[in-house]
């Protein structure tokens, strides 16, 4: 980007006939000479390193900052026209430096990227301003990310860190996003890892914030602190998490490993958890707005080690914890599992899935205004080791139907306490199993209670109340 005060009429006019000789280049050109200088400063770092911050216009400034391509020096250099003017001094095309330690970019307004690649850095600062803003992190070893963003409300703005070359690791990653719609994702490719440390973003007056993270055959993300996303719940904004991993033989699957807590707490969320994923601290999805919300885990072989609480406010949530594709194993879960769905009509799949702990289902109050008039839940093949507790204010379908290959088996008591509605238990292949009690309650109107096949249970540990017993 260059500036016209510095730049002779001369200059301006063959920089003019270089653009006319290449027609696709004419907008692009004639933009540039509309813009300014990134202002670049410098100080001393430690161990004869330098601190540089990079003071952008209200252009769109690119940047990238890396191991030259050609030249293999650690530059500063963009391929869309922007300059330089290192301390006060001249403009260049480019930067080289030795070493470099915190490096901040303040690049204000227009459509803004960074790059930042093949390096190490103590600290990274980006503050992008307004518009829709983008940056690259590939390769490159650095101690605390920190991002500001979000400036109007329909700005989109795109943070991704990658391994490609080289496995590397990341202290911490902290963002603020105070308005439009924000994106950070992590990915590993070609057998390589990246390690995190914690994650926290923050939303506020914001349409959503999101984090991804994804590992390809052979390669990891390893995420050794918390990861936090939370929004402002005084306004609207919906929060967005995906935990994923591809393969291409079952031997050499990617991994998502969170050794602690996962947690989302917003006026609206999506959280889907695939692949081959493994969370060991808690998992915390709570969301308190007027949103359809998502919780869904219905690929590969994702493991919760922790207690999971999902809760939901109002709308039509849907919380799928079911596969499609039979070869998947189930879903495990080592920890207690609760899950709210608040007011609405509510759909909870459940299967095939392991519990090793109590699973509590609380279905809320349904109403007869939406897409389906009751809340309903199916249990699939389930292994539900704990106490199985489903309660539900409003009217309620609860079906528990696993496909004949596979089997439901609940070890310990089974109760379900439903406002009206009722329980359907299809065991036409012998495999639903009751080791225990078995408690129907309708509360306040009447249920309706159908065994349907041979249910292996013993009845006189089976208990009605204002609930009306079908068999077939």
């Amino acid at each position: 980007m260059l500036n016209l005060f510095f730049e002779s009429t001369s200059a301006r006019h063959a920089r003019r006939r270089r653009c006319r000789q290449y027609s696709n280049e004419i907008q692009v050109c004639e933009q540039r000479l509309l813009l300014s200088a990134v202002d670049v400063t410098t100080s001393p770092g430690p161990g004869g390193s330098v601190n540089v911050t990079f003071t952008g216009t209200d252009a769109n400034d690119q940047v990238l900052l890396g191991t030259h391509y050609e030249t293999g020096l650690l530059t500063a250099y963009s391929f869309n026209g922007t300059t330089f003017r290192l301390n006060g001094g001249p403009e260049t095309d480019s930067l080289t430096f030795s070493s470099l330690s915190d490096v901040t970019f303040n690049l204000n307004g227009g459509s803004d990227g960074v790059s930042i690649f093949t390096t190490s850095l103590r600290d990274l600062n980006l503050n992008l301003g307004s518009g829709n803003d983008f940056a690259f992190i590939v390769d490159a070893n650095i101690r605390d990310v920190a991002i500001q963003d979000g400036v109007d409300d329909f700005e989109q703005n795109s943070y991704t860190i990658q391994t490609f070359a080289t496995s590397y690791h990341l202290r911490n990653i902290e963002a603020q996003f105070d308005r439009g719609s924000s994106q950070i994702t992590v990915d590993a490719f070609t057998g390589k890892s990246i390690e995190i440390g914690k994650v926290s973003i923050s939303g506020g007056n914001v349409q959503s914030v999101g984090f991804s993270a994804n590992a390809d055959s052979g390669s990891q993300v390893l995420i050794t602190g918390k990861v936090q996303i939370q929004n402002d719940p005084s306004y609207f904004g919906v929060a967005n998490v995906l935990l994923g991993t591809q393969q291409a033989t079952p031997s050499e699957p990617g991994s998502v490993v969170l050794t602690k807590d996962l947690e989302l707490n917003a006026p609206g969320g999506w959280m889907t958890i695939s692949g081959n994923t493994s969370i060991h601290g808690k998992t915390d999805f709570v969301t308190t707005g007027f949103y359809n919300d998502r919780f869904v885990a219905e690929s590969g072989a994702p493991v919760f080690e922790g207690k999971v609480t999902i809760s939901t406010g109002f709308g039509d949530d849907y919380i799928l914890l079911e596969k499609f594709d039979p070869s998947f194993p189930a879903t495990e879960f080592h920890g207690k599992v609760s899950i709210s769905t608040g007011e609405g009509n509510d759909i909870v799949n459940i299967g095939p899935a392991i519990f090793e702990g109590a699973l509590t289902i609380d279905l809320g109050d349904s109403s007869p205004f939406g897409p389906f008039g009751a809340d309903n839940m199916r249990l699939g093949a389930v292994d539900v080791q704990g106490k199985l507790d489903v309660t539900a204010t409003g009217q309620a379908i609860v079906v528990i139907s696993p496909p004949a290959t596979g089997q439901a088996h609940f070890r310990k008591d089974a109760s379900f306490t439903l406002g009206a509605g009722g329980v359907y238990i299809n065991s036409s292949a012998s495999n639903v199993t009751f080791d225990k009690a078995q408690v129907f309650v309708g509360q306040p109107n009447r249920i309706q209670v159908n065994y349907i096949g041979n249910v292996i249970a013993n009845p006189a540990k089976r208990k009605l109340t204002n609930a009306d017993l079908f068999t077939s």
